[in-house]
């Protein structure tokens, strides 16, 4: 699949291409099903500690499934924008793994405040 940058980069979307794409499927199906059974431990009104530890269950699958697209992202299209010698490309790629870095550090925040 290609896909244009915000810089106006197009890019061959390879991450999942070096062989992670399958175990990534994997962790993601497993993740909506998990869902689906939070989803019915609210609708059946199951005991509200046993929802909580399900709901984590599923933000520890999906966080790792963040970091196996990081790491195939790294090996793939973060490796080729190094290897191509464009200073312009290699910016681009080091300011969105920074954003995303950013964004992910957000989500595993103490949700009760400091």
């Amino acid at each position: 699949m290609d896909f244009t940058s915000p810089g106006g980069y197009n890019w061959r979307m390879e991450c999942c291409d070096n062989g992670g794409k399958e175990k990534i499927l994997i962790n993601l199906k497993k993740a909506e099903s998990s869902i689906r059974k939070v989803a019915e431990m609210v609708e059946e009104g199951r005991y509200c500690i046993d929802t909580m530890q399900q709901n984590l269950a599923v933000m520890g699958m999906l966080r790792s499934v963040h970091q196996m697209l990081m790491e195939s992202h790294l090996n793939t299209c973060f490796d080729s924008a190094i290897v191509s010698g464009s200073d312009k490309k290699k910016k681009e790629m080091m300011e969105e793994i920074v954003k995303v870095t950013k964004m992910s550090a957000k989500d595993t925040g103490c949700p009760y405040g400091n």
